[in-house]
């Protein structure tokens, strides 16, 4: 955990550096050429971090799976299209075997692209990088690349079209969004983007809170209806594994932070909101409704379902304080980052101690590697 930390410390130090000391001007060549060279470091540091690793979570398993593909032209034979079979995973893992390229370039492939569209997405639109990159280590967003790989690429592709829809560029956004699902399905969930472009606090904010009430409070009689869309999504869920141990309430309540805080201060923060500050924030609230929904049922389906939204928090934070009375800002600034800390090391040391499920190896070795082919 201390080298972790040590990652963390050193992001969030180089962040501080590229939004509060200025050397020269904040327009000038100098400066940008400096903030890009941070970028870089922030972003090869993260990559290599959890690019380079040999276990956590499912790595083992994605692991063995890779090193049984097949690459081209065997991968063809008997290829499924469905998008519950993951095609576009499996076939750019072809290209990955074709090419010889081992299980650790396969795993840092997919955390480079992974951790870059993230960051390229907080660069694009956080108007505070520092709480962002904070948001994104304390909401685990970033620790999702190491343990969920298809479903982090998915949800980088989908932020791409995200992009797109919010550039008014609809046909690549239709085309993001596929590509995405032939990596994990679940990111489909993105087609509601077009109707998340309302001011928050507006009708539909309610239509959207009631609707989340009724599915998390009514869980029971819908169970049959959810298994049946897994099961188009590839995914064998039955009635008893979405009805289990349900979030952690206290992970409900920080998911839902961005609920709250919009709400208290809703007649003022939206007055000149843009159509990207909407969007974000309505993402970072659907990300909350489905944590409460997941009370009634099993943790693990419902957070994975959660997760396509957690980098729209990271964004929507930020901004919310931002618009707050500068004496309540500061409150709940500090409320924020306390309690994101805690709920932290409440998920990677008291509860999933992250220092026994997590070893990697070094770049000297990753070169060694392949200097020994």
């Amino acid at each position: 955990m201390t080298e972790f930390f040590l990652v963390i410390v050193i992001t969030l130090g180089l962040a501080w550096l590229m939004q509060e000391t200025y050397v020269v001007s904040p327009g000038s060549r100098l400066t940008a050429a400096r903030n890009c060279l941070l970028w870089i470091t922030i972003f090869l540091m993260l990559a290599l971090f959890i690019g380079l690793r040999k276990y956590y979570y499912d790595t083992y398993n994605y692991i063995v799976g890779y090193n049984g593909a097949l690459g081209f032209p065997e991968v063809l034979d008997g290829f499924s299209r469905k998008l519950g079979d993951n095609p576009g995973f499996v076939l750019l893992n072809a290209v990955f075997k074709t090419y010889d390229v081992s299980h650790h370039g396969f795993l840092l492939f997919y955390a480079s692209v992974s951790v870059g569209v993230f960051l390229y997405f907080i660069k694009r639109y956080s108007n505070n990088v520092l709480l962002s990159l904070f948001l994104l280590f304390a909401t685990n967003t970033y620790l999702l690349s190491a343990a969920a790989v298809k479903q982090s690429i998915a949800i980088a592709i989908g932020l791409l079209g995200v992009q797109f829809a919010l550039d008014g560029k609809w046909i690549r956004f239709a085309v993001a969004l596929f590509i995405a699902a032939t990596f994990h399905p679940y990111v489909l969930l993105f087609a509601l983007v077009p109707f998340l472009l309302f001011r928050p606090w507006t009708s539909g904010t309610y239509f959207l809170i009631a609707g989340f009430l009724v599915a998390g409070f009514a869980l029971e009689s819908l169970l049959g209806t959810i298994v049946d869309m897994t099961s188009m999504f590839g995914d064998n869920y039955n009635e008893e594994d979405l009805i289990g141990e349900g979030i952690n309430i206290f992970r409900v309540l920080v998911s839902n932070a961005p609920l709250i805080l919009t709400f208290l201060y809703r007649r003022h923060i939206f007055q000149n909101s843009s159509r990207t500050e909407n969007l974000m924030i309505n993402l970072a609230m659907v990300n909350g409704a489905i944590m409460f929904v997941g009370l009634f049922g099993t943790a693990i389906y419902f957070s994975r379902l959660a997760n396509y939204f957690t980098v729209s928090q990271c964004i929507a934070l930020p901004w919310i304080l931002s618009k707050l009375p500068t004496k309540h800002r500061q409150f709940f600034t500090v409320l924020m980052v306390v309690g994101y800390t805690g709920f932290f090391l409440y998920a990677n040391v008291m509860v999933n101690g992250f220092d026994s499920g997590f070893a990697r190896i070094t770049v000297f070795e990753y070169i060694n590697e392949y200097m020994l082919k």
